[in-house]
Protein backbone atom coordinates (compact mmCIF):
# COMPACT_ATOMS: atom_id res chain seq x y z
CA UNK A 1 0.00 0.00 0.00
CA UNK A 2 3.01 2.48 0.81
CA UNK A 3 4.46 1.46 -2.08
CA UNK A 4 0.96 2.37 -4.48
CA UNK A 5 0.25 5.88 -2.02
CA UNK A 6 4.03 6.42 -3.12
CA UNK A 7 3.32 5.76 -7.20
CA UNK A 8 0.18 7.38 -6.82
CA UNK A 9 2.44 10.24 -5.35
CA UNK A 10 5.06 10.48 -7.98
CA UNK A 11 2.09 10.02 -10.66
CA UNK A 12 0.76 13.17 -9.16
CA UNK A 13 3.87 14.93 -8.62
CA UNK A 14 5.12 14.44 -12.85
CA UNK A 15 1.59 15.56 -13.59
CA UNK A 16 2.19 18.70 -11.45
CA UNK A 17 4.99 19.20 -13.32
CA UNK A 18 3.92 18.55 -16.88
CA UNK A 19 0.97 20.93 -15.89
CA UNK A 20 3.62 23.83 -14.57
CA UNK A 21 6.28 23.65 -17.85
CA UNK A 22 2.72 23.62 -19.94
CA UNK A 23 1.57 26.26 -18.34
CA UNK A 24 4.89 28.25 -18.80
CA UNK A 25 5.05 27.16 -22.49
CA UNK A 26 1.15 28.91 -22.68
CA UNK A 27 3.03 32.15 -21.26
CA UNK A 28 6.15 31.83 -23.43
CA UNK A 29 3.64 31.04 -26.91
CA UNK A 30 1.67 33.90 -27.47
CA UNK A 31 -1.40 34.15 -28.80
CA UNK A 32 -0.95 36.22 -31.83
CA UNK A 33 -4.63 37.38 -32.45
CA UNK A 34 -4.37 38.50 -28.32
CA UNK A 35 -0.62 40.06 -29.26
CA UNK A 36 -2.31 41.83 -32.33
CA UNK A 37 -5.44 43.41 -30.05
CA UNK A 38 -2.93 44.59 -27.89
CA UNK A 39 -0.37 46.16 -29.97
CA UNK A 40 -4.11 47.83 -31.67
CA UNK A 41 -4.74 49.30 -28.24
CA UNK A 42 -1.72 50.80 -27.76
CA UNK A 43 -1.81 52.52 -30.65
CA UNK A 44 -5.36 53.53 -30.57
CA UNK A 45 -4.23 55.02 -27.02
CA UNK A 46 -1.32 56.64 -28.57
CA UNK A 47 -3.54 58.27 -31.19
CA UNK A 48 -6.05 59.29 -28.64
CA UNK A 49 -3.33 61.14 -26.73
CA UNK A 50 -2.19 63.03 -29.81
CA UNK A 51 -5.72 64.15 -31.07
CA UNK A 52 -6.31 65.07 -27.73
CA UNK A 53 -2.98 67.74 -28.01
CA UNK A 54 -3.76 68.18 -31.70
CA UNK A 55 -7.27 69.37 -30.41
CA UNK A 56 -5.69 71.76 -27.76
CA UNK A 57 -3.40 72.96 -30.25
CA UNK A 58 -5.95 73.89 -32.98
CA UNK A 59 -8.13 75.49 -30.01
CA UNK A 60 -5.23 77.74 -29.16
CA UNK A 61 -5.10 78.58 -32.85
CA UNK A 62 -8.70 79.46 -33.16
CA UNK A 63 -8.63 81.26 -29.45
CA UNK A 64 -5.94 83.56 -31.72
CA UNK A 65 -7.30 84.28 -34.78
CA UNK A 66 -10.35 84.68 -32.95
CA UNK A 67 -8.71 87.65 -30.74
CA UNK A 68 -6.72 88.82 -34.16
CA UNK A 69 -10.33 88.78 -36.13
CA UNK A 70 -11.99 90.83 -33.13
CA UNK A 71 -8.84 93.07 -33.48
CA UNK A 72 -9.68 93.30 -37.19
CA UNK A 73 -12.98 94.40 -36.59
CA UNK A 74 -12.00 96.83 -34.44
CA UNK A 75 -9.76 98.97 -36.56
CA UNK A 76 -12.38 98.34 -39.14
CA UNK A 77 -15.12 100.26 -37.23
CA UNK A 78 -13.03 103.18 -35.96
CA UNK A 79 -11.33 103.76 -39.30
CA UNK A 80 -15.20 103.68 -40.35
CA UNK A 81 -15.96 105.94 -37.79
CA UNK A 82 -13.21 107.89 -38.70
CA UNK A 83 -14.22 108.22 -41.99
CA UNK A 84 -17.60 109.30 -41.35
CA UNK A 85 -16.58 112.06 -38.95
CA UNK A 86 -16.38 115.43 -40.94
CA UNK A 87 -12.67 116.91 -41.97
CA UNK A 88 -11.72 118.95 -39.48
CA UNK A 89 -12.11 123.19 -40.84
CA UNK A 90 -8.88 124.36 -42.11
CA UNK A 91 -9.24 128.35 -41.61
CA UNK A 92 -10.47 129.86 -44.97
CA UNK A 93 -7.46 131.50 -46.39
CA UNK A 94 -9.93 133.77 -48.70
CA UNK A 95 -7.14 136.94 -49.85
CA UNK A 96 -4.56 134.56 -51.31
CA UNK A 97 -2.57 137.21 -52.48
CA UNK A 98 -1.48 138.24 -49.04
CA UNK A 99 0.34 134.88 -49.12
CA UNK A 100 4.07 135.53 -49.07
CA UNK A 101 6.71 137.76 -47.05
CA UNK A 102 6.00 141.05 -45.44
CA UNK A 103 8.18 143.50 -44.38
CA UNK A 104 8.01 147.01 -43.09
CA UNK A 105 10.03 149.92 -43.92
CA UNK A 106 12.78 149.98 -41.28
CA UNK A 107 13.19 153.87 -41.77
CA UNK A 108 9.58 154.33 -40.57
CA UNK A 109 10.23 151.88 -37.80
CA UNK A 110 13.70 151.14 -35.92
CA UNK A 111 12.41 147.59 -34.74
CA UNK A 112 12.47 144.81 -37.93
CA UNK A 113 9.64 143.02 -38.42
CA UNK A 114 8.16 140.57 -40.96
CA UNK A 115 5.13 138.80 -41.02
CA UNK A 116 4.83 135.01 -43.15
CA UNK A 117 1.54 134.02 -44.18
CA UNK A 118 1.14 130.45 -46.08
CA UNK A 119 -1.20 130.08 -48.11
CA UNK A 120 -2.50 126.97 -45.53
CA UNK A 121 -3.68 129.71 -43.06
CA UNK A 122 -0.24 129.31 -41.21
CA UNK A 123 2.49 131.28 -40.53
CA UNK A 124 4.98 133.42 -38.58
CA UNK A 125 5.29 137.15 -37.26
CA UNK A 126 9.32 137.55 -36.91
CA UNK A 127 9.85 140.39 -34.54
CA UNK A 128 13.57 141.72 -33.92
CA UNK A 129 14.65 137.51 -34.18
CA UNK A 130 11.64 136.77 -31.81
CA UNK A 131 9.20 134.10 -33.71
CA UNK A 132 5.76 133.89 -33.21
CA UNK A 133 3.84 131.00 -34.83
CA UNK A 134 0.39 131.86 -36.22
CA UNK A 135 -2.96 131.17 -38.15
CA UNK A 136 -4.61 133.54 -40.10
CA UNK A 137 -8.14 134.23 -42.38
CA UNK A 138 -9.73 136.72 -44.30
CA UNK A 139 -12.57 137.72 -44.61
CA UNK A 140 -13.99 140.57 -46.68
CA UNK A 141 -11.71 143.62 -46.01
CA UNK A 142 -10.42 142.31 -42.41
CA UNK A 143 -7.61 139.12 -41.57
CA UNK A 144 -7.77 137.73 -38.44
CA UNK A 145 -4.40 136.85 -36.69
CA UNK A 146 -4.18 134.65 -33.79
CA UNK A 147 -1.12 133.84 -31.85
CA UNK A 148 -0.52 130.22 -30.24
CA UNK A 149 -2.19 131.16 -26.70
CA UNK A 150 -3.47 134.37 -27.47
CA UNK A 151 -7.05 135.47 -28.52
CA UNK A 152 -8.27 136.15 -32.06
CA UNK A 153 -6.63 139.48 -33.36
CA UNK A 154 -9.00 140.80 -36.17
CA UNK A 155 -7.98 143.86 -38.08
CA UNK A 156 -8.84 145.63 -41.08
CA UNK A 157 -6.24 145.78 -44.40
CA UNK A 158 -5.47 146.66 -47.96
CA UNK A 159 -3.46 144.90 -50.36
CA UNK A 160 -2.20 146.89 -53.69
CA UNK A 161 0.47 144.85 -55.54
CA UNK A 162 3.54 144.29 -52.98
CA UNK A 163 2.09 146.45 -50.92
CA UNK A 164 0.23 145.30 -47.88
CA UNK A 165 -1.63 148.04 -45.13
CA UNK A 166 -2.66 146.33 -41.88
CA UNK A 167 -4.47 148.88 -39.39
CA UNK A 168 -3.39 148.22 -35.77
CA UNK A 169 -6.07 148.54 -32.76
CA UNK A 170 -5.88 152.42 -33.07
CA UNK A 171 -6.90 151.82 -36.51
CA UNK A 172 -3.14 153.58 -37.77
CA UNK A 173 -2.00 152.02 -41.19
CA UNK A 174 1.13 149.87 -40.69
CA UNK A 175 2.48 149.54 -44.51
CA UNK A 176 4.33 146.07 -45.20
CA UNK A 177 5.97 145.41 -48.36
CA UNK A 178 6.47 141.94 -50.14
CA UNK A 179 9.70 140.83 -49.18
CA UNK A 180 9.64 137.23 -51.56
Amino acid sequence: MKKIVSLVLVITLIASCGLLVGCGEKEKKKDPEKEAISKVNELATEVQKNVEDISKAVETEVQKASKEWSSGEKAIEDASKAFSKKAPKKPTVHGSGIAGVWGYNQKDYKIPAQYTFKKDGTGEYNIAGQIQKLTWKTKGNKITITYKGQPDMTQKYKLKGDVLTLYDITDSPVVYYRVG
